[in-house]
């Protein structure tokens, strides 16, 4: 799930601000996602929505490393910390290797909102945690990414 544009569209109110604008070349994106061009289907219009929305709760650094290359396959992503900030709120910290090299470390923050979901006759209010933003950051070697025990 996305966060506040989806809640929306599922009648359910969100607590959390509307994200940012921030640049995106969504054709581009769109391309090395395998989506195909604007206005080809319904389909094909939302997929390149829902990439733009989340695409726009990502800094440049997060982009780069989880949109525009690849995580790279011999090194999977390490956690660094998580932290549950409180009932609704939840960040957690990971590094990441892409392809190409780079080394990032990835803030992903999560908000618990409340969703309406299909059931049978009726709809059923669920709550689903969702992205609200992620930002990057270049992995700095010399800084500890646990803490050390002394």
């Amino acid at each position: 799930m996305l966060g506040p544009d989806s809640a929306a569209a599922a009648g359910a109110a969100s607590p959390v601000p509307e994200a940012t604008p921030s640049f995106v070349g969504i054709d581009a994106l769109a391309r090395s996602f395998g989506i195909g061009p604007a206005r080809a289907s319904v389909e094909i219009d939302e997929d390149r929505a829902h990439l733009k929305m989340l695409a726009q709760r990502m800094d440049a650094a997060a982009q780069r490393a989880l949109l525009y290359s690849k995580p790279g396959r011999r090194t999977p992503p390490v956690v660094l910390s998580s932290l549950l900030v409180d009932d609704a709120a939840f960040v957690q910290r990971f590094e990441l290797t892409t392809e190409a090299g780079e080394e990032s470390v990835l803030t992903l923050r999560f908000a618990l909102e409340e969703r309406l979901s299909p059931n049978f006759k009726c709809a059923t209010i669920i709550e689903q945690w969702v992205v609200q933003s992620v930002s990057g950051e270049a992995a700095d070697s010399e800084l500890p990414g646990r803490p050390v025990r002394g």
